[in-house]
């Protein structure tokens, strides 16, 4: 990696194009632009009001909009809508409240490039996490794509280094579903499949390579979403590429794409193709049944606040059902999904970075493919050429998933209260970073955070690197408010993959007829853990399996009480 060189005026004189005096805005963006080089982010002018960001060697490209928010308008649309507005002030929030939730546990040599998810998890199940992404010291000048793998005390080991590098490490998948897991690696315009041997090992077997561009050097970075889509068991691939087009002027058309694995070339293959907007101003794309029809669809949005959902209506067609444009939006870029509100639908959130801070609209469905916003978040942290992280995950394991914005190096967590309302559950200003993800490293049964971060020494050479703090427990909803559990829950269970012995927690809202039985794969009872009347409370049980084979078992919880009879399952995995 070269060394990093701050021109500084020149880009200050850009911003101050005409010899206007700089607005508030302006003034951010210039320091935001001195913030991305520290992290070897160079950005380009394509005009006045649109700036390329790109982190060569990360292979991280994106298109933004630098120009001025109409405040104004996203206002006017609030109050038009009657849409429930919550508004922070990062500065202004007591921490002191949060003080213990996390602590540092360890560091890991590597992180997964500018804006980009750490991947982690037991691929191996060898009840040790591994962590997949770019490593680099100040001594190299190109970085090397690694595993590492970090023991339950903290203990981190290096696993394999993938020759030659693969780029960022993108998602855990199963294209074929022969039960081997193979990880995506992105690096221009290709993404790169490695599977397991076997079950027990790391994927490190290389499978195929899928190139989305047919059109070499057109690469910008969006995030892919690979996921079964139209129900007929064959894994899709939603991304954005291009396809040549001799009648065009410039040889290429770019599209939204989607391809789907076949079996037959052991390879994606393209299977249809739209063309949203400016197909180069698209920032990624989501999935999931918004709607709950039992369809899948998928979700994208763009530079200039537009919305579009899809659905699949066949064996490999899909169509655009809905689209909206929200007033004032500039670089509505981001998207993820989930039920946060615990109402039984599945909102969408589709954030923007602006010069006024970060903007995330909630989406629900109110019909079949029609979607109404439902509630609206305005964090003044970040800028409009912040790169933030958008993700649900259940971290408390209360079985309702949060949603999870890192913006402007700050880390908000939102829990909702109720349908269609949303209140800051977690903040710290501690963990600045170019990306954030949760998993349970030391196999405590509580989620950790790890954070993906950069260094400059003063020789102006990069380092990467990640920090894992552990969950301290204090944020365990159920164990620690001193009210009784909210509903009957059955957690997965601790450690998975197990040999022999595991734990699982339930919880009981109301006094209950109570029974957990585990079950083979072939859905024979193989023993009975508990099976009797219980108080209302929180309890763990433990299943010795010393007796039985390795294999897949299923653990079903029955509750009789409250009016009605209430089943939850969860997978075991025995391995010996």
């Amino acid at each position: 990696m070269k060394k990093l060189i701050l021109h500084t005026t020149i880009l200050f004189m850009l911003l101050m194009s005409g010899g206007k005096t700089p607005s508030v805005n302006e003034l951010k963006l210039y320091k935001e632009i001195e913030r991305l080089k520290l992290m070897d982010v160079t950005t380009r002018f394509i005009d006045n009001k649109t700036v390329e960001l790109k982190q060569d060697w990360s292979g991280f490209q994106r298109i933004k909009s630098i120009k001025e928010p109409d405040e104004t308008a996203i206002r006017a649309w609030i109050a038009a809508d009657s849409i429930p507005f919550l508004e922070i002030d990062p500065t202004l929030i007591d921490t002191n409240r949060f003080t213990g939730w996390y602590n540092y546990w360890t560091t890991v040599p590597i992180f997964n490039g500018f804006g980009r998810l750490p991947l982690a998890g037991d691929i191996d199940k060898n009840l040790k996490i591994e962590d997949y992404g770019l490593y680099m010291d100040t001594t190299m000048f190109d970085p090397e794509s690694h595993i590492y793998e970090i023991d339950t005390n903290g203990t981190v080991r290096f696993r394999y280094k993938y020759v030659p590098r693969r780029g960022a490490a993108m998602q855990f998948t199963d294209v074929d579903v022969n039960n081997l897991q193979e990880v995506v690696f992105q690096l221009g315009d290709s993404s790169y499949f490695y599977e397991q041997r076997n079950g027990i090992s790391l994927p490190i077997d290389p499978k195929f390579v899928f190139a989305k561009y047919e059109y070499q050097g057109t690469a910008i970075f969006t995030n892919e979403k690979i996921a079964e889509m139209d129900n007929d068991s064959l894994i899709d691939f939603i991304y954005r590429g291009s396809i040549i087009d001799t009648t065009h002027p410039s040889g290429f058309q770019i599209y939204t794409l989607i391809a789907e694995y076949n079996p037959l070339i052991l390879n994606f293959q393209r299977v249809w193709k739209t063309q949203l907007w400016y197909e180069s101003a698209i920032g990624g794309y989501d999935v999931g049944d918004y709607d709950g029809d039992g369809q899948m669809n998928f979700l994208a949005s763009g530079m200039n606040g537009q919305v579009w959902v899809g659905e699949a209506t066949g064996n490999n067609q899909y169509a655009i059902n809905w689209n909206d444009s929200l007033p004032g939006f500039i670089n509505l870029l981001y998207q993820t999904s989930g039920d946060v509100d615990d109402d039984g639908k599945r909102e969408f959130f589709v954030g923007a970075t602006m010069g006024n801070g970060n903007w995330t609209v909630v989406y629900e469905a109110d019909s079949n493919d029609h979607y109404l916003p439902t509630f609206l978040l305005h964090l003044l942290s970040g800028g409009s050429l912040d790169e933030p992280i958008y993700m649900t995950k259940d971290i408390d394991r209360d079985g309702k998933v949060e949603l999870i914005i890192q913006s402007g190096g700050l880390l908000y967590i939102f829990k909702s209260s109720g349908d269609n309302f949303y209140q800051l559950y977690y903040f710290s200003e501690n963990y600045d970073g170019v990306g954030v993800n949760f998993f349970d490293f030391n196999n405590d049964e509580k989620i950790d955070i790890i954070v993906s971060k950069f260094y400059v020494n003063n020789e102006g050479m990069a380092k990467t690197y990640s920090d894992i703090y552990l969950a301290s427990g204090i944020n365990d909803i159920v164990e620690n408010n001193g009210n009784l559990p909210e509903n009957i829950m059955l957690y997965q269970n601790y450690p998975n993959p197990f040999n022999p012995t595991t734990k699982m927690k339930y919880t009981l809202p109301f006094t209950a007829d109570v029974s957990i039985k585990v079950y083979d794969l072939f859905g024979r009872k193989v023993t009975v853990l508990i099976d009797g009347k219980k108080e209302a409370g929180v309890y763990e049980v433990t299943w010795n399996a010393i007796d039985y084979p390795s294999g897949v078992y299923y653990a079903r919880l029955n509750v009789s009480g409250g009016g009605g009879n209430t089943v939850r399952t969860v997978k075991l995995l025995l391995i010996k």
